[in-house]
């Protein structure tokens, strides 16, 4: 059973489609933000899956008050997807939002899209599963965890 669940999370990383960029927000609400990136808003699409099948999109809207998301270096890891079923984190790499020295505030969304969700249990049941979110910046600041909204995964 940990072979498969190391084989799914390997496909998971590996599968990885896309992480959008997005755009700098230039208007006046902005200068309340705080350079401690923030999880704003964490939506997985679709609601109901079919396990080792359907591909799922996590969207994963973000703020930062001073514009340092993401890293030029590949191996650098700045999203953390927690599974909540299994405290399982996978890291990833977000390529840089805004060049070095801009210090401006950006808002914006991320697209993750993955290939496929495994069920957890062993009986192959359907169950519920939740993930939870968190980012960082080049200066080491991380946000607090943000949950999605609940998956259902049937067999």
């Amino acid at each position: 059973m940990n072979k498969i669940i190391s084989l799914c999370l390997g496909l998971f990383i590996v599968f990885v489609v896309s992480c959008t960029k997005e755009t700098t927000v230039e208007n006046d609400n902005t200068s309340s933000l705080s350079k401690i990136p923030v999880v704003e808003n964490f939506v997985i699409q679709p609601n109901v899956v079919k396990a080792l099948e359907d591909s799922l999109s996590f969207l994963i809207s973000y703020a930062d008050g001073n514009g340092d998301l993401g890293f030029a270096h590949p191996d650098s890891a700045s999203l953390y997807i927690e599974d909540r079923r299994n405290g399982i984190v996978e890291r990833f790499h977000i390529g840089a939002i805004t060049n070095e020295g801009f210090s401006n505030p950006i808002r914006g969304t991320l697209i993750l899209k993955i290939p496929f969700v495994i069920l957890n249990n062993t009986q192959n049941q359907t169950e519920t599963a939740v993930f939870s979110a968190r980012i960082s910046d080049r200066e080491g600041n991380i946000s607090l965890p943000k949950e999605s909204n609940t998956i259902t995964v049937n067999p």
